[in-house]
């Protein structure tokens, strides 16, 4: 494991050794992935100091960029229904894109809540997967657009 975050990645590939969300930050927000190791060690360092400013402002940065992700990893699996060209792929799709959109529910610095996400969830498959269509999905994205700026 390297001791600098992301040290190996590149904009044409992710650093072996993350996973998880950072893996999505790296492929959706290669501009926040840079930005996320110097706002730890400066969150870090304001932790040890007791400075509460500097710690806010930091971890502000660091859920921003996350939930800058998370809004965009959830459009890139609806585009990905979109041309998908089996019903595997699209079921793929729509299963990671329903789970993105579920977690923007907790994207508080874009100012998304519960409330946004269910009803992005319930117009989307008020009818189930096999009644999604393009119409659906491009309303889906234009709301998420819109609330993150995107």
């Amino acid at each position: 494991m390297n001791d600098i975050y992301a040290v190996t990645a590149t904009d044409a590939s992710k650093d072996p050794n993350e996973s998880f969300l950072g893996s999505y930050v790296w492929e959706y927000n290669k501009e926040g992935y840079k930005k996320l190791h110097a706002a730890f060690l400066k969150g870090r360092a304001a932790v040890i100091n007791n400075d509460k400013t500097v710690l806010k402002a930091q971890a502000d940065l660091i859920r921003a960029e996350f939930e800058k992700a998370i809004a965009s990893a959830a459009l890139g699996y609806l585009g990905k229904w979109k041309t998908g060209a089996t019903t595997a792929a699209k079921a793929h799709a729509i299963g990671e894109g329903v789970g993105f959109i579920y977690s923007l529910r907790f994207c508080k610095i874009n100012g998304a809540d519960s409330k946004f996400s269910d009803d992005i969830l319930d117009s989307l498959l008020e009818e189930g997967f096999w009644k999604l269509d393009n119409d659906k999905v491009n309303a889906a994205s234009d709301a998420i657009k819109a609330k993150f700026n995107l």
